[in-house]
């Protein structure tokens, strides 16, 4: 993720919601896009064959199906704070 804020490049925070290709758009914007947003993966599914290339997709976790998409976290990290009462009540 990108820091946004004052002392960053960036003043805006990432959109999440599935943008669709329409015209009028332009072919160096798609391979500017895919190489910025999703570079090694990218690079990765260009050197597939046509027939690799069909499956890629198929093995990918739906961002809908991910914590991510439903809690919006920045990160892998999820730090709780549980009441020491109830770790004792559970490991009893």
């Amino acid at each position: 993720k990108v820091d946004i804020g004052l002392n960053s490049s960036r003043k805006r925070k990432e959109q999440s919601h599935i943008k669709y290709w329409t015209t009028p758009f332009l072919c160096h914007k798609y391979r500017s896009h895919h190489f910025t947003q999703h570079g090694e993966s990218y690079v990765h599914y260009r050197s597939l064959s046509c027939k690799h290339k069909k499956q890629f997709f198929k093995t990918k976790v739906k961002i809908t199906n991910t914590l991510h998409w439903y809690m919006d976290l920045d990160s892998n990290t999820l730090m709780l704070t549980i009441n020491p009462n109830i770790v004792e009540t559970i490991i009893r």
